[in-house]
C-alpha cells in the first residue's frame, strides 16, 4: 500500500492521531506525577489530592479528545448497534449501575477526596475516585483508636445506590468518644463519680480551647447542639446489677484511645486501692 492510499484511509488516520495523543497524555501524566511526589515515599494529604486532580483532568482530555478524532465513526457505529443496545443494557447492568452510584455520589456531594466515610460497613479516608469504583485507605473503628489499618480498598460506586454513606470528616480532627468501665464489686457511686468527672476534666485540660472552638464549629455547621466540649460521665448498672460508667468524651480523633486507657487505668488503681468502697460491705461479706 503506498504511502497516498495510507494517508487518504481515514481509519488510519484516526488511529495514528489517538495513539499520538494517548502518548503525549501518558507522558504528561508520568512527569507531572514525578513532579508532584517530588521523590517521597509516603504522600501527605495534600499531594494525594493533587494526584487525583491530576488525573481526572487528563481522563477527562483523553476522553474528549478520543471522542472528537472518532466522532464520525462513533456516529456510524451507534447507527449499527441500535438494534442491539436492549442486550448491551442488560449485559453491562453493573457498569451501568456504577456509573448511576457516580452520579448520585457527584449530585448529592456525599464526599470528596480527603472525606472519611462509613458505607456498607466499610470505613476509610477517599484518596480517589472515578465513574465506577472510589479508592479508600481504611480506617479502624473508635474501639481501635481511629488508626489506618494499612490497606487499600476500592468499592464499586453500585453500593451507593444501596447503602447510606456516613461522611465522617468532622471526626478527622475531633470525636465524640464513649466507652464504659464496669466495677466487678459494689461501689458508692456518687463519689466515684465525682473523681471519673475530675478525672477526664484534667486529661482533656491540654486542648480544652481547642475542643470548645471546634464544638462551636460543628455546631454551627450541622446546626444541632453536638456533645462536648465536656466530658459527660453517666451511671448504670449491667445486666448482672454491676456498676458501670459510661464516659463520653470530646477530644482529638487521635487521643481518643490513649485518652480511654489513661482515665480506664486511673480509675480502676484507684478502684483497687478502696477509695470507694461501701462502708461495712467487707465486713458483711466475711
Amino acid at each position: 500500500m503506498t504511502l497516498e492510499a495510507l494517508i487518504s484511509n481515514e481509519a488510519l488516520v484516526r488511529l495514528a492521531l489517538s495513539l499520538v495523543v494517548v502518548g503525549l497524555i501518558f507522558a504528561v501524566r508520568r512527569l507531572a506525577t514525578r513532579w508532584i511526589r517530588a521523590g517521597a515515599d509516603i504522600l501527605d494529604e495534600e499531594q494525594r489530592k493533587r494526584l487525583f486532580y491530576l488525573r481526572s483532568a487528563l481522563n477527562l482530555l483523553l476522553a474528549v479528545s478520543l471522542f472528537v478524532i472518532w466522532l464520525g465513526q462513533l456516529q456510524n457505529l451507534v447507527l449499527s448497534l441500535t438494534a442491539v443496545t436492549v442486550a448491551i443494557v442488560i449485559a453491562t447492568k453493573e457498569l451501568l449501575m456504577c456509573l448511576s452510584g457516580f452520579l448520585v455520589r457527584t449530585g448529592s456531594r456525599a464526599f470528596s477526596v480527603g472525606d472519611w466515610i462509613e458505607v456498607n460497613g466499610i470505613r476509610g479516608e477517599v484518596t480517589d475516585h472515578n465513574l465506577l469504583s472510589t479508592s479508600l485507605l481504611e480506617v479502624h473503628d473508635p474501639d481501635h483508636g481511629h488508626r489506618y489499618t494499612g490497606r487499600s480498598l476500592i468499592i464499586p460506586n453500585s453500593v451507593f445506590l444501596t447503602n447510606p454513606v456516613r461522611n465522617e470528616n468532622f471526626a478527622r480532627n475531633y470525636s465524640i468518644h464513649d466507652f464504659s468501665i464496669t466495677l466487678p464489686k459494689p461501689a458508692l457511686p456518687g463519689p466515684a463519680t465525682e473523681w471519673l468527672q475530675e478525672r477526664t476534666v484534667q486529661a482533656c485540660k491540654p486542648f480544652e480551647d481547642v475542643s470548645r472552638r471546634y464544638n462551636a464549629t460543628i455546631d454551627r455547621k450541622l446546626g444541632v447542639d453536638v456533645p462536648g466540649p465536656e466530658p459527660r460521665i453517666t451511671v448504670k448498672t449491667s445486666d448482672l446489677g454491676l456498676l458501670c460508667f459510661e464516659v463520653l468524651l470530646f477530644c482529638p480523633t487521635r487521643e481518643a484511645w490513649a485518652l480511654e486507657q489513661e482515665v480506664t487505668l486511673a480509675f480502676l488503681e484507684k478502684v483497687a486501692e478502696g477509695a470507694f468502697d461501701v462502708p461495712g460491705h467487707e465486713e458483711g461479706q466475711k
